[in-house]
């Protein structure tokens, strides 16, 4: 079993890596909250709407509708239509969500 320095470290190899859901499972087990609300922007980058919600569930915080809308439409965005309308349904933003389907 790893010391949560070395999670960290193992969190960090994973992300440069490219591999960003391993990075947060590292960083979770680390209970990292800095570098876990680090990857947000990135996160929100790639349109990934379950990253998000796992990152978020993991610091025991929920995002914003704002932020949930932010999302959606970079999701929308990059074609990735399933996060797209999770997203917008979390947002509560009804009329996105009849557009994209």
């Amino acid at each position: 079993m790893f010391d949560r320095e070395q999670y960290i470290a193992y969190g960090k190899i994973y992300l440069e890596a490219g591999s960003l859901s391993d990075a947060i499972d590292f960083f979770a087990k680390a209970k990292a909250e800095d570098e876990l609300r680090a990857l947000l922007p990135r996160v929100i980058e790639e349109g990934d709407a379950f990253l998000f919600q796992k990152i978020y569930n993991l610091l025991g915080d929920s995002p914003s509708k704002e932020q949930w809308e932010r999302l959606g439409k970079v999701a929308l965005k990059l074609g990735k239509l399933q996060f797209a309308t999770k997203a917008f349904e979390e947002s509560g933003n009804k009329e996105k969500i009849k557009a994209d389907k």
